[in-house]
């Protein structure tokens, strides 16, 4: 295994803790939700992130978010799921 040095997250393969060091480790989210304002590091993280909202019958087009339909779960229980 092979530790970060600043956060201590450990990976199996040397060129994983490089990206890691590269790309995450003490970077700031820049992405963030407009609906729950949840925050993200990577853009696909946060399209991935969408679908929750798509469950709760949200969905988002051209910037923008409109209801679809009703659900009886919350956005919190949703998250809770994955």
């Amino acid at each position: 295994m092979f530790p970060c040095d600043t956060c201590n997250r450990q990976y199996r393969r040397i060129i994983s803790l490089q990206r890691h060091k590269r790309l995450e480790c003490g970077k700031e989210a820049k992405f963030e939700c407009m609906m729950c304002h949840a925050k993200f590091k990577h853009k696909h993280s946060l399209l991935r992130h969408y679908n929750v909202h798509i469950f709760e019958g949200i969905t988002h087009e051209q910037g923008e978010f409109r209801l679809i339909g009703k659900t009886t779960e919350t956005h919190e229980e949703a998250t809770k799921m994955r």
